[in-house]
């Protein structure tokens, strides 16, 4: 099931309608090797390369990435998985999952 799916139209809020155009399309392929960059995953989500990595220093967040040396990779399946599971209804904490 896909994010888009899961969104509950009678409560449309804010959220709602940003987390419905961000789930009408997928997490982008890497254009470069296996991964996505920083600035790839901060394009998807049109936030800011900054906004990625406090994302990955916030716990709550628990953005799936990994390092290699100094440089940060993003799986796609794994985005897409988090995406799915940590935006429903508008919330990216696990302890607000519904």
């Amino acid at each position: 099931m896909v994010l888009h799916d899961k969104i509950d139209s009678e409560t449309e809020t804010e959220v709602n309608r940003e987390v419905r155009s961000m789930a009408r399309r997928p997490v982008p392929e890497p254009a470069n090797g296996s991964f996505l960059t920083v600035a790839e995953l901060a394009e998807y989500f049109v936030v800011g390369e900054q906004t990625i990595r406090a994302w990955i220093k916030d716990d709550d967040m628990a953005l799936p990435y990994g390092r290699f040396g100094k440089h940060i990779r993003f799986d796609a399946a794994e985005i897409q998985q988090w995406v799915d599971d940590r935006w429903h209804n508008g919330s990216t904490r696990d302890s607000d999952k519904g």
